[in-house]
Protein backbone atom coordinates (compact mmCIF):
# COMPACT_ATOMS: atom_id res chain seq x y z
CA UNK A 1 0.00 0.00 0.00
CA UNK A 2 1.20 3.19 -1.05
CA UNK A 3 0.94 6.37 1.12
CA UNK A 4 -0.55 9.61 -0.72
CA UNK A 5 2.07 11.90 -1.93
CA UNK A 6 2.14 15.01 0.72
CA UNK A 7 0.87 13.18 3.17
CA UNK A 8 3.30 12.71 5.92
CA UNK A 9 3.58 9.73 8.69
CA UNK A 10 3.33 10.29 12.30
CA UNK A 11 4.38 8.61 15.57
CA UNK A 12 6.45 6.23 16.29
CA UNK A 13 6.97 2.33 15.66
CA UNK A 14 6.73 -0.44 18.42
CA UNK A 15 10.58 -0.93 18.01
CA UNK A 16 11.61 2.75 18.68
CA UNK A 17 9.26 2.94 21.58
CA UNK A 18 10.86 -0.32 22.89
CA UNK A 19 14.38 0.16 22.18
CA UNK A 20 14.07 4.24 24.68
CA UNK A 21 11.98 1.81 27.48
CA UNK A 22 15.39 -0.36 27.28
CA UNK A 23 17.51 2.46 27.61
CA UNK A 24 15.36 4.52 30.54
CA UNK A 25 15.37 1.00 31.82
CA UNK A 26 19.43 0.41 32.16
CA UNK A 27 19.95 4.26 33.23
CA UNK A 28 17.18 3.14 36.29
CA UNK A 29 19.61 0.23 37.12
CA UNK A 30 22.67 2.91 37.46
CA UNK A 31 20.92 5.39 39.30
CA UNK A 32 18.80 3.70 41.60
CA UNK A 33 22.05 2.04 43.89
CA UNK A 34 24.02 5.60 43.75
CA UNK A 35 20.44 7.36 44.94
CA UNK A 36 20.13 4.52 47.76
CA UNK A 37 23.69 5.19 49.41
CA UNK A 38 22.34 9.08 49.07
CA UNK A 39 19.52 8.33 51.34
CA UNK A 40 21.50 6.21 53.54
CA UNK A 41 24.37 8.91 53.80
CA UNK A 42 21.59 11.37 54.52
CA UNK A 43 19.79 9.24 57.15
CA UNK A 44 23.14 9.03 59.62
CA UNK A 45 23.67 12.69 59.32
CA UNK A 46 20.51 13.27 60.02
CA UNK A 47 20.12 10.79 63.33
CA UNK A 48 24.06 12.34 64.76
CA UNK A 49 21.84 15.90 63.91
CA UNK A 50 18.97 14.83 66.09
CA UNK A 51 21.48 13.20 68.47
CA UNK A 52 23.87 16.20 68.87
CA UNK A 53 20.09 18.29 69.71
CA UNK A 54 19.19 16.01 72.53
CA UNK A 55 23.02 17.13 74.25
CA UNK A 56 22.25 20.48 73.25
CA UNK A 57 18.51 20.28 75.19
CA UNK A 58 19.88 18.41 77.97
CA UNK A 59 22.56 20.82 78.30
CA UNK A 60 19.54 23.44 78.37
CA UNK A 61 17.78 21.86 80.68
CA UNK A 62 20.70 21.76 83.17
CA UNK A 63 20.82 25.74 83.19
CA UNK A 64 16.87 26.96 82.62
CA UNK A 65 16.43 24.37 86.04
CA UNK A 66 19.61 24.55 88.15
CA UNK A 67 20.29 20.94 88.36
CA UNK A 68 22.60 18.08 86.95
CA UNK A 69 21.33 16.86 83.80
CA UNK A 70 22.35 13.60 82.32
CA UNK A 71 21.85 11.90 78.69
CA UNK A 72 22.80 8.44 78.47
CA UNK A 73 22.61 6.76 74.48
CA UNK A 74 21.47 3.08 74.42
CA UNK A 75 20.93 0.63 71.28
CA UNK A 76 18.64 -1.39 72.64
CA UNK A 77 14.71 -2.12 71.53
CA UNK A 78 13.76 -1.41 74.33
CA UNK A 79 13.73 2.38 73.48
CA UNK A 80 11.01 4.24 71.34
CA UNK A 81 11.56 6.41 68.52
CA UNK A 82 12.11 10.14 69.06
CA UNK A 83 12.93 11.59 72.77
CA UNK A 84 11.86 9.59 75.81
CA UNK A 85 12.64 12.09 79.58
CA UNK A 86 12.55 9.03 82.17
CA UNK A 87 13.01 10.89 86.02
CA UNK A 88 16.41 10.44 87.60
CA UNK A 89 16.86 9.71 91.29
CA UNK A 90 19.57 12.67 91.40
CA UNK A 91 16.74 15.12 90.48
CA UNK A 92 17.11 15.77 86.79
CA UNK A 93 16.64 13.75 83.58
CA UNK A 94 17.65 11.04 81.52
CA UNK A 95 17.01 11.37 77.55
CA UNK A 96 17.10 8.11 76.11
CA UNK A 97 17.20 8.41 72.16
CA UNK A 98 16.14 6.03 69.40
CA UNK A 99 18.26 2.78 68.67
CA UNK A 100 20.43 3.94 65.75
CA UNK A 101 22.93 5.07 68.47
CA UNK A 102 25.58 2.65 68.74
CA UNK A 103 26.20 2.18 72.00
CA UNK A 104 29.22 0.67 74.03
CA UNK A 105 29.39 -0.95 77.70
CA UNK A 106 28.87 1.21 79.68
CA UNK A 107 26.24 3.24 77.35
CA UNK A 108 27.43 6.46 76.09
CA UNK A 109 26.30 9.21 78.39
CA UNK A 110 27.32 13.15 79.32
CA UNK A 111 26.34 14.60 83.05
CA UNK A 112 25.92 18.41 82.96
CA UNK A 113 26.35 20.17 85.53
CA UNK A 114 23.50 23.10 87.14
CA UNK A 115 25.67 26.47 84.80
CA UNK A 116 25.38 23.47 81.92
CA UNK A 117 28.89 22.50 81.72
CA UNK A 118 29.64 18.91 80.89
CA UNK A 119 31.27 17.23 83.81
CA UNK A 120 32.70 14.46 81.39
CA UNK A 121 33.34 14.82 77.72
CA UNK A 122 33.01 11.52 75.03
CA UNK A 123 32.09 10.83 72.21
CA UNK A 124 28.54 8.42 70.61
CA UNK A 125 28.57 6.91 66.91
CA UNK A 126 25.25 7.24 65.12
CA UNK A 127 25.18 4.57 62.35
CA UNK A 128 22.73 4.05 59.22
CA UNK A 129 23.63 0.99 57.02
CA UNK A 130 27.20 1.54 55.88
CA UNK A 131 27.65 5.10 57.17
CA UNK A 132 28.60 6.04 60.64
CA UNK A 133 28.89 9.75 62.37
CA UNK A 134 30.54 10.32 65.25
CA UNK A 135 29.75 12.85 67.94
CA UNK A 136 32.39 14.28 70.27
CA UNK A 137 31.44 16.58 73.52
CA UNK A 138 34.18 18.71 74.49
CA UNK A 139 35.03 17.99 77.71
CA UNK A 140 35.92 21.98 78.87
CA UNK A 141 33.25 23.45 76.59
CA UNK A 142 30.15 21.32 76.28
CA UNK A 143 30.08 22.42 72.32
CA UNK A 144 29.05 18.95 70.37
CA UNK A 145 30.94 18.57 67.12
CA UNK A 146 30.15 15.96 64.35
CA UNK A 147 32.69 14.03 62.63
Amino acid sequence: MRMAVGISRSGFSLLELAVVLVVIGMAATIALPMFSDVLTRREADADAWQAAAAIAHTRSLSRAMSKPHEIRFTSGDDVGLGHTIVPMPTGGNVLMTKPFIQAGDPAPSFRFDIFGMPVWGGFVTAKAGGYSRMLTVNAETGNVEIE
